[in-house]
This record gives C-alpha cells, structure tokens and sequence, in this order.
C-alpha cells in the first residue's frame, strides 16, 4: 500500500490560522488504496447509484446549541419587566429605566443567537458524479445571493488532492478535498466529511470514494449504510439527534442490545428530554425551518441503476414505529410540565 503524501503544503488561509484548532493537512494517495478499508456503515453517504453519489459531509448535531443557550437567558426578560413594575410602583424611576435597559438587551441578544439557528441549510452534501468525474460541493467563500449555479464549486476529481486534518486537539479529524495554485499552494478546500472519530475512520470513508469514483465496485463494501438528509421530521429530528449519533443502531432502528437494557436506556432518555426540553425545542425549530439544500438539476444525472452486489440500507432515522413516536411525544410533554413547574417556582421567587 503506498504511503500518504505528506510533503505537500499546509493550508494557510487567514480563517484556518484564525480557528487555530485546525491541524497540518496529511495528503493521502490519489491512486492506490489509502486504507484497507472502505467505510460503509458509517453512514457517510445519503445516495448511491451507479452514477452519482451523495456524501453527507458533517453531522447536524449542534443544531439547535444556540437556540436551548438562548432559552436558559430567556427568563430573564420578564423577571426584570416584572422588577420595572415594581420600580414603577414605588416612583423610583432610575431603577425601571434600567430594568427596561436589561430586558431589551436581553430580548435582543436571544433573538441574535436564535437566528444563528434558524434558517440554515438542512444538510451538508456533496455530490460525486463518477460518469463525469467530477465533484461538486458547496462553495463556502460564495455569495449566498448569487445565483445557485455560482453558489457551488465543480472539480474534476483527478484535480484534486484529498486530506486529513486534525481538529480540536486531536479528538476528531475531517476529510478534505483540495485545490492548489500554480505554485503548489493551497489555493481552496471543501469538506468531504467532517468530526470523524479518527484518522483511521477519516481514510476509510475517503477510501470508499476513491473505489467509488475508480468504479471499483467490487471494493466497495457489501453493505453501504445510508445517512438522513433533506429537512427532518418532528420524530426524526428528535432521533438524530439523541440516539442515532449517540449509539448505533439496526435495520429495526434500536441498539443491538437485549431489549432489559434497551427498555432502561430509553427510559433515561424520556427523563433526559423532559429535563432538557429547551435543547428538544430548539432542536425541532431549527429542523422545521432549514432549508432544503439543492444542486442545480443539470448537476443530477437520472439513470442512475443500483450497484450490482451492493446492499444499501435506508438512513436509520425513518424507521420510526408507532410506539417510538408515542415515546417521543410523552416524554415532551413530560417535559412541559417540568419547565411549567419550574417557571412558576422562579417566579415566585422574583415576586
């Protein structure tokens, strides 16, 4: 097996340097195999056919963080409109002009931190279209007003170099497709894959694309494990995010677990929503209004058939049964009831 390619530049942009948690980028080989294995149960990819593919480029776990950090200053607004009217009732002005100060500030810095949620796109793809031989990612220097054709970057694939890089101390790593200069410099890079668990994991999945777009379907793994993608469901929303990123899970949608331990695991989860329901809400509003991301129809071939000896499972999060979606719903208003509770208690604390 040949050697990654390390001597190749580092990316020096000013916002990598700016992050400074980004670590060097350790090319991998273009040519011959960068791992002995090809990562299909990891769910990197959202489609695959013989001609195109879609890969899931990162996860959505963080979506709604802004939204629940939002919601824990919230209360804040009407504990010190309440204090005004006390103000108010004692004439003593200053204190109400301030109060008043505190509750616009507040209102205005939740509004600022919940609109980092909302509104977002509903996944990071790219696409791989192997009868072409080419990649096509979102562009992420692009205006976002431009027309949709200009918002996306199209690479032969032979153009470019692929890879690693540390992030966060070491504790996770991303995929990178690269672009250099004349000069040999990096000249721009889009993710392939994003917070994977190890380097290792980080070659495998790249190592899946490379037999892919080679069309070695004979290397590629029996079975390929779909990703969700698109906007979510209420229930898919809430299963991405706290089971399916957490702990894997099978064709029938639970951990391969006796069912003793499954039926204690989501009894801890029913109590970890509830007690949580700020990050729940959050995480629904940011999934019932992102948008949909879409390449331009002509970046989308249509005949695609299914490759021969590969079996392709569907993303894990639509298979939701009847009872799941009762589970979800109960432990949400389970939820409701707590925070009812403990809106009341502070604000008998504030009177």
């Amino acid at each position: 097996m040949s050697q990654p390619n390390n001597t190749l530049p580092q990316d020096q942009r000013h916002w990598i340097q700016f992050l400074g948690a980004l670590g060097a980028l350790t090319y991998l080989p273009k040519n011959s195999p960068a791992s002995i294995n090809a990562e299909g149960e990891l769910g990197s990819l959202a489609h695959i056919d013989t001609e195109v593919a879609f890969v899931t480029i990162g996860a959505r776990v963080s979506r709604g963080l802004f939204i629940m950090t939002a919601l824990l200053f919230f209360w804040a607004i009407p504990a010190f409109l309440w204090l005004a009217t006390l103000f108010i009732a004692s004439d003593w002005m200053f204190g109400v002009v301030g109060c008043l100060a505190i509750s616009v500030l507040a209102s205005w810095f939740c509004y600022i931190i919940i609109r980092t949620d909302l509104f977002r796109v509903a996944e990071g793809l790219v696409l791989l279209n192997r009868k072409q031989g080419v990649l096509v990612a979102a562009n992420p220097l692009a205006d976002p007003r431009k027309p949709l054709r200009e918002r996306f970057v199209v690479w032969r694939w032979a153009d470019c170099q692929f890879a690693t890089e540390r992030v966060a101390g070491g504790q996770t790593f991303h995929l990178r497709a690269v672009q250099l200069n004349a000069q040999g410099e990096v000249q721009q890079a889009v993710l392939l894959g994003a917070m994977l668990p190890t380097e290792q994991t980080a070659q495998a999945v790249y190592e899946l694309m490379r037999r892919y777009m080679a069309h070695d379907d004979a290397g590629l793994p029996r079975k390929i494990r779909l990703a969700p993608a698109g906007r979510l469901s209420l229930f898919e929303a809430l299963k991405h995010s706290f089971l399916t990123y957490i702990i894997q899970v099978n064709e029938r949608g639970l951990p391969n677990w006796s069912w003793p331990a499954i039926a204690l695991f989501y009894a801890a989860l029913g109590a970890g929503i509830a007690v949580g329901l700020p990050f729940v809400l959050g995480k629904v509003a940011a999934e019932l209004t992102a948008v949909y991301m879409k390449f331009p129809p002509d970046f989308v071939p249509r005949t695609g058939k299914r490759i021969p000896g590969v079996t392709v499972i569907p993303a894990q999060c639509s298979i939701l049964p009847a009872w799941e979606k009762a589970f979800y719903t109960l432990a949400m208003l389970a939820g409701v009831g707590v925070w009812v509770k403990i809106g009341l208690y502070v604000a008998s604390l504030v009177a």
